[in-house]
């Protein structure tokens, strides 16, 4: 008998979001199962963020529903479903006046953990994410970009969260610090084997993080599928012109 997959499964069901006249979000129904690794692409401003904004409560919908392993996501359930939410923004958004440490420490203090439990977790987790020996110290300041965002990564699963949500995670990257920890993001997903949902602009990275790709524009799903039905079965003109964007080495003469 197949085991169930771990996670949380999230759901929206003709979710809608407006921010003024602008439609950041219009009636759009999605499905997360858990386990699973999905990644939301789309040009900047499409809606993408504000997906994972409305999973994790940060924002409300103005018509439709959020639901969780399938109940209504209610206000006064947000607290505990941030506990159970490792969640991971652009540039990390650590605490510059804590140690990593100190960041790390924050939701286990928070939830009773002893210091001895805290300082394991985070060693298990400075291997994981390949953090230098002795980085555990310093401050945000003292550390490079790249070892900023394994840190945000940590803090994310330091509760031994039921989901990951990132949002633009290697945006603010070097090429070569982008591509190392694309490769490590991609082993930890493998690992962790919980809900993970990752935003990102770029579709090579999207389609090596997950199989499936949801490519939203202006607040609208205009696919769901894998790298192959985006390219070679585009839902309309957009998807062509998106796959088509992505820049590519010139050949050789």
């Amino acid at each position: 008998m197949t085991e169930p997959k771990q996670g949380i499964a999230f759901s929206l069901e003709a979710a809608s979001k407006h921010y003024g006249r602008a439609a950041a979000l219009d009636r759009v129904n999605l499905t997360f199962a858990p386990g699973t690794t999905t990644a939301l692409i789309g040009s900047s401003g499409s809606g993408k963020s504000t997906v994972l904004r409305l999973l994790l409560g940060l924002e409300w919908p103005d018509e439709g529903a959020v639901h969780v392993d399938g109940r209504l996501l209610q206000r006064s359930d947000v607290l505990q479903l941030r506990r159970r939410v490792g969640y991971v923004i652009q540039e990390g958004g650590l605490f510059p006046h804590l140690t990593v440490l100190g960041n790390l420490a924050l939701l286990p203090q928070h939830l009773g953990w002893k210091p001895s439990r805290i300082r394991e977790r985070a060693n298990e987790l400075a291997a994981l994410t390949h953090l230098p020996d002795g980085a555990l110290g310093r401050y945000p300041a003292e550390l490079s970009g790249g070892q900023r965002q394994r840190v945000a990564l940590m803090r994310a699963l330091m509760a031994e969260p039921d989901a990951l949500l990132l949002d633009e995670p290697l945006g603010a990257l070097d090429p070569i610090v982008r591509h190392e920890l694309q490769d490590e993001l991609k082993q930890i997903f493998g690992q962790i084997g919980k809900t993970v949902i990752v935003v990102t602009h770029d579709l090579a990275e999207a389609a090596w993080f997950a199989g499936r790709l949801v490519l939203i524009d202006r607040g609208i799903v205009v696919q769901d599928g894998d790298l192959d039905d985006l390219r070679e079965r585009p839902a309309n003109a957009f998807v062509s012109r998106f796959v088509d964007a992505q820049r590519r080495l010139p050949v050789a003469s």
